[in-house]
């Protein structure tokens, strides 16, 4: 469980106070917790008065509600830690810079190094960070450097790189982090380079210094950073046709969707002309991975939103005839195109496109008539004589008959000749004409003939050459448990196999139009051509091969083979087994072990006390346990497993287990216990997206803490984005002070220099005040996301569970059952039962 107190985050465990005991702490230093709090103190300064309080200090040196909370913070930790910077105080240090003092004196080291007013507190900081490492600060000591110059230097030390190359005042400190990267890499640059090319343009020579190609030539022309890496990556790639489209005129972007139409083997000369935006290239280059016919859009007329709404009607075989127009924008092209795809997905031939694109406000006159067919349908109708609706497909035609008081009796011959003389010739219907008539159905539109669709020819398909389904799914034992076992995981492909081939769809047959008009035959639907990682298509454009051995992995069209390292077991707890690629473990992976890799782990057999690392998924077919040595994972996918016990988890997505027991779990998305007994018993569990399981807690009252929505580690991260803000803008506040006292000295060189160095910082700290305000949006739109999420328990909930959510508690006093299940929600600012019809 965790609880707010003054902006801080704290889990249950560290917990230990109420809010009589903050009173009683208050009281004991002669203070009421009362009176201070009506002072004005906010949540950080009162977290600085208790923490102070806590440690035993004497908080009256800085109990002031006009003091800034770092200022705080400061006199706080200088009581403590038992140093005293008065001295330093009276010389006018600010607080940021007594920080960077302080540490250094708690730290044995010679601050009169650095504890100088031309420095700011950041440059205090890397100059301290050296001497704690013991590097040779003299090398960037220099005032004239900014902080982050001083960073690459310091860096660049640490990394036994020749920092002579680069350090020097003048030069950006983006481009000094270029060429530190480069030079770590073990690749060497010309002085010239360093000395002509923008941060961007080093590290792309860099690389290509490094993958052994020449892109010198194209950064002498002035190429930017972005279109050299279009290059090096086309060189790299070996893509010989990609050489005859580079040209300065295309932006990175543009060349971008050349090369990887060159690598996947489209004829990129449909969009590889300037007239193209980026945008719109990308969208023809999609379209033809697509096999749809792209003639329909490539016109550089059209907007890039306006081609992906033509491109979406053809990959879904829509007639895009109805919306392809200029005049249409993208937003009524996407009006057109979704209820054509209405239409489509009804699979009902009682409702015309036209009349789907009137049901939505978009409908077009597709009336025709043999009279005048300018004419309106209401001086159709005041003419007293019949007309034809033909929808513009041609596929239906409807008849109106006007009723007139003394006119000539309607006819079946009658009306088959004017339908003849209207050129309805095909698909008349007799019958319909005859109820018409001798029905007398006046006034009303009657459908009388109905024309013949092309009919699409069969579909292009893939073989596959590999098993699709992988992962398969765990079966699901009688007692609704999963069983992992019999789960494939993995399917294997050598370097050199076919892994697909394609067969063009095929033309269906025509169709034909009320007017008895030849609708042209339709194509089958193609589908996308393959792309992805470790495979090539072959020169016929039909087939593809894998380019490496390895596991591989298709979805949407994507195949992906990467890497597999098989196991038979892994018990050397001195080892860390490492893997660029995805782990099979055939048997068990035993106390002491770590077991990192890039893509999935996979366990066969059991896991003890050990620690897993994956960037995809991790599943342990026989169930993980830990003892006094808890085992360990973390992985930026999923992570299943039979059982959970004494155990760590970290998942970016889904934990799903059949049992948790004493475990300590985190997911991004939901935790879920399969099983008629399924349980979560004892340690705390916290899943952004929501909890479910049969059984939370057992009948010893053993505290069990499930934690959903916003959950402590959420809400942490929030409240430490937003203090981290507050010193940020603090310190911002305290560089604008020092711009206006340089302001007022006398204008010389010294004065320039320094207004100089002062712009450097207050950009520096905008810009990191800019991404921590991104930070802070995304992680608000993340709290957004996770509201509403709900504790699920089908069986029983006992006593001594606690369920925490978005933040707010609800501890069970006594054992909780329902027939329909209990699904706990937070209504109202506090944790209740929902109605099982309530769940949504």
């Amino acid at each position: 469980m965790f609880l707010l107190i003054y902006g801080e985050t704290v889990t249950m465990a560290q917990v230990a106070k109420t809010i009589k005991e903050i009173q009683e702490l208050f009281a004991k230093a002669g203070l009421d917790y009362n009176t201070v709090r009506a002072q004005g103190f906010d949540s950080y300064q009162l977290a600085e008065i208790q923490k102070g309080l806590e440690a035993g200090v004497s908080v009256s040196d800085y109990l002031d509600p006009e003091m800034p909370w770092t200022e705080m913070e400061e006199y706080r930790l200088e009581l403590e830690q038992g140093i005293d910077l008065s001295e330093y105080r009276k010389n006018g240090f600010s607080s940021d810079r007594l920080a960077q003092i302080r540490e250094g004196l708690a730290a044995n080291l010679d601050v009169s190094v650095y504890a100088k007013q031309e420095y700011f507190a950041e440059q205090m900081k890397e100059i301290r960070e050296g001497l704690e490492k013991g590097l040779p600060v003299m090398f960037y000591k220099d005032p004239a450097y900014n902080y982050m110059q001083m960073a690459e230097i310091r860096m660049g030390l640490e990394q036994n790189v020749d920092i002579s190359r680069y350090a020097r005042p003048e030069i950006p400190y983006r481009k000094m982090h270029a060429v530190r990267e480069v030079l770590a890499e073990g690749v060497q640059l010309e002085d010239e380079t360093i000395s002509r090319y923008e941060a961007g343009v080093i590290r792309q020579i860099g690389w290509a210094k490094k993958g052994k190609v020449d892109i010198m030539e194209y950064a002498a022309d002035g190429y930017d950073a972005d279109q050299l890496h279009e290059i090096r990556l086309a060189m790299l790639d070996h893509l010989k046709e990609f050489k005859k489209y580079i040209n300065r005129q295309y932006r990175g972007e543009s060349l971008k969707e050349i090369r990887l139409g060159v690598k996947e083997g489209l004829d990129v000369t449909r969009y590889a002309s300037v007239d193209y935006s980026w945008e719109q290239m990308h969208e023809i280059r999609l379209g033809l991975e697509a096999r749809v016919p792209t003639q329909y859009y490539e016109k550089p007329l059209y907007r890039a939103q306006q081609m992906r709404e033509i491109r979406k009607g053809l990959e879904k075989g829509l007639d895009v005839s109805y919306y392809t127009s200029m005049v249409y924008s993208s937003k009524e092209m996407r009006i057109r195109r979704l209820a054509m795809q209405k239409v489509m997905d009804q699979k009902s031939q009682e409702k015309s496109i036209d009349e789907a694109l009137r049901d939505v406000g978009q409908g077009i006159n597709t009336s025709t008539m043999q009279q005048d067919e300018k004419m309106t349908e209401k001086d159709k109708i005041k003419t007293g004589l019949p007309f034809v609706n033909v929808t513009s497909d041609g596929l239906k035609a409807e008849l109106y008959i006007p009723f007139k008081v003394g006119q000539e009796e309607y006819t079946v011959d009658r009306i088959s000749d004017f339908l003849r003389k209207s050129n309805i010739i095909y698909g008349v219907d007799y019958n319909a004409i005859a109820d018409l008539v001798e029905g007398k159905r006046y006034n009303r539109y009657v459908v009388i003939a109905q024309g013949k669709p092309a009919k699409p020819g069969p579909d292009g398909k893939y073989k596959y050459y590999f098993d699709t389904n992988v992962p398969s799914q765990p079966a699901t034992m009688p007692d609704l448990s999963l069983l992992y076992d019999d789960v494939k995981f993995f399917e294997m492909v050598k370097v050199g196999d076919k892994i697909a081939e394609y067969t063009d769809a095929e033309f269906g047959d025509p169709g034909r139009t009320v007017r008895g008009d030849e609708i042209p035959a339709v194509k089958g639907r193609e589908f996308p051509i393959l792309k992805g990682q470790g495979i090539m298509m072959m020169e016929d454009k039909k087939s593809w091969c894998a380019t490496l051995s390895g596991e591989i992995r298709i979805k949407d069209f994507v195949v992906t083979v990467r890497p597999l390292e098989v196991l038979d077991k892994a018990t050397d707890p001195k080892a860390t087994y490492k893997y660029p690629g995805s782990v099979l473990i055939e048997g068990n992976v035993t106390k002491g072990v770590t077991v990192k890799a890039k893509g999935d782990i996979v366990v066969r057999g059991k896991m003890d006390s050990a620690r897993l690392d994956a960037d995809g998924n991790i599943c342990v077919a026989g169930g993980i346990m830990g003892s006094a040595e808890r085992s360990l994972i973390r992985a930026g996918g999923r992570v299943s497993a039979s059982s959970i016990i004494k155990t760590d988890i970290r998942a970016g997505t889904n934990i799903n287990a059949n049992d948790i027991k004493d475990s300590e779990l985190v997911a991004g998305g939901r935790v879920s216990v399969a099983g008629q007994n399924g349980s979560i018993v004892g340690g705390e569990t916290q899943a952004q997206l929501g909890v479910s399981c049969a059984v939370l807690g057992d009948a010893s009252g053993r505290r069990t803490i499930v934690q959903v929505g916003a959950t402590g580690e959420l809400t942490a991260q929030y409240q430490n984005c937003m203090k981290s803000l507050s010193r940020i803008t603090s310190e911002l506040g305290l560089l604008k002070s020092e711009k206006e006292r340089i302001a007022g000295l006398p204008n010389n060189a010294v004065k320039v220099q320094q207004q100089i160095k002062v712009g450097q910082a207050l950009a520096i700290k905008e810009s990191e005040e800019n991404e921590l305000t991104m930070k802070r949006l995304e992680m608000e739109d993340r709290m957004k996301a996770v509201a509403g999420a709900k504790a699920r328990v089908t069986h029983i909930a006992y006593a001594g569970s606690i369920i925490i959510i978005d933040g707010i508690a609800k501890q069970l006093n006594s054992d909780m059952t329902k027939p329909s299940g209990l699904l706990f929600v937070n209504r109202g600012g506090g944790v209740s039962l929902s109605q099982r019809d309530e769940e949504g």
